[in-house]
């Protein structure tokens, strides 16, 4: 007969045994799976703003952190120009006018090209590289300061076709509807077959175009400088005007089409927001700042977000214009932000890159650079990616997931079957010795 002190410790043992192989037995189906890098399913940034309304939204998630991932040097400063994300590749245009393509996931060069330009012309011309690029259908749109919008090969890099303009194109492409539609310095909004180049039509305006147009609902929305100082829509099919709005200062700025509301950014001191019905482009409110804005505005949340050269960041509500918070940085802010996962990204010319919380505008996280940062950052795939003037592109993102811990070889769970089996016959030995002892 099995005595009762050695029974009780051979029951605690077989119990320790017992929650072990439950424990590794539901393991497998238990634990989350990390998510794989790189899924197509996941949310990519094609464009400026991400998309053809230049809303800055993405329903991506986006980091928490300031933990870096990668950043990569370039052979150039990285201005206005912000980057676009596809198919697990980064593409950005710097100040020494290279167009760079990068592995998104692990910053690692892929190709650049360089237009024809000369830095000498580019100096005495003194229009900064601004233009971000437009990635659709494994093509790579982007304007130059050689007068040239390109199209690229988005795997290899080589031209497919160019367009000569009549002066610099500073304004990022917007592809939408089998066109590109961008503006030059010539005072001219055009739209390209985007398989070919070939000028579909061209709108003359009163000043320079540095906007990037906005397409939305069949009509195409860009502004000009002095002296036009307007915002135009045009009929995307036919650029015949359907209306304008002429403003006191500059547009430099891209605007946003949400809602069936038009919201653009005005220069100048002081400065301006608008917001404009689209279909006939009625003034429904405007907000003034006490210095110029050339931040464009981000739409999200029932909120525009837009930043100036006062250093604020503010978020205005949507309908009204009404202030809801304004984040002060201690720098120019000429960055326009990105939203994603409710949160706010955007830099400063303090140097830093900032992570607010979009709804209440606190301060989340922030990352400071070795240069002002003007380029606007990018949300995609759960990662922020930013250029800085201290020619670095910067990528942001979670620490990697921890790696699941081994599972038992498939003899380790008979082994563990058995010794449940075993133990479950001793407990059943000792239940029955106690009830014995009890009757008698």
């Amino acid at each position: 007969m099995i005595s009762e002190k050695p029974m009780r410790l051979l029951v605690v043992f077989m119990a320790l045994t017992i929650a072990f192989s439950a424990s590794a037995a539901v393991y497998p189906s238990s634990i989350a799976q990390p998510v794989t890098q790189g899924n197509q399913t996941a949310y990519p940034w094609p464009m400026f703003h991400n998309d053809p309304r230049h809303t800055g939204y993405t329903e991506s998630p986006a980091p928490n952190t300031s933990n870096l991932l990668w950043n990569y040097t370039l052979t150039g400063a990285v201005g206005m120009a912000s980057a676009a994300v596809v198919d697990d590749k980064l593409f950005i245009q710097s100040e020494d006018n290279y167009v760079y393509c990068l592995n998104a996931i692990t910053g690692a060069y892929v190709w650049k090209y360089k237009s024809d330009l000369s830095m000498e012309y580019y100096h005495s011309v003194y229009h900064p590289i601004r233009a971000s690029p437009a990635v659709v259908d494994g093509k790579v749109y982007i304007g130059s300061i050689d007068d040239y919008v390109y199209c690229l090969n988005a795997n290899t890099g080589e031209v497919i076709w160019r367009y000569k303009t009549g002066d610099d194109v500073v304004s990022s492409t917007t592809v939408a509807e089998g066109k590109v539609f961008i503006g030059a310095i010539d005072s001219n909004v055009y739209a390209l077959d985007a398989d070919t180049g070939a000028l579909i039509w061209n709108y003359k305006t009163e000043g320079a175009v540095c906007s990037s147009p906005a397409v939305a609902d069949g009509k195409v929305f860009a502004g000009c400088w002095d002296p036009g100082n307007t915002l135009y829509c045009l009929d995307a099919g036919t650029g015949a005007l359907i209306w304008s709005y002429k403003v006191e200062r500059p547009v430099p700025t891209n605007p946003a089409v949400v809602d069936g509301k038009v919201f653009f950014a005005v220069g100048g001191f002081p400065g301006w927001i608008y917001c404009l019905n689209e279909s006939t482009g009625e003034r429904l409110w405007y907000y003034e700042t006490a210095l110029s804005v050339y931040s464009s505005p981000a739409v999200a949340y029932g909120k525009v977000f837009v930043g100036n050269i006062e250093g604020n960041v503010y978020a205005l509500d949507e309908n009204t214009g009404t202030s809801i918070w304004i984040y002060t940085t201690k720098g120019s802010v000429n960055s326009s932000p990105a939203i994603a996962d409710g949160k706010l990204y955007i830099g400063s010319y303090d140097q830093y890159i900032y992570c607010l919380n979009a709804i209440k505008g606190t301060l989340i996280w922030s990352y400071k650079t070795g240069d002002h940062v003007e380029s606007s950052p990018a949300v995609a795939y759960g990662k922020l990616y930013v250029g800085s003037m201290d020619g670095h592109v910067y990528c942001f993102g979670g620490p990697p997931a921890p790696p699941p811990p081994p599972l038992l070889p498939y003899g380790a769970y008979i082994i563990n079957a058995i010794i449940v089996i075993v133990a479950i016959i001793f407990i059943g030995v000792y239940l029955y010795v106690r009830m014995r002892k009890k009757k008698t």
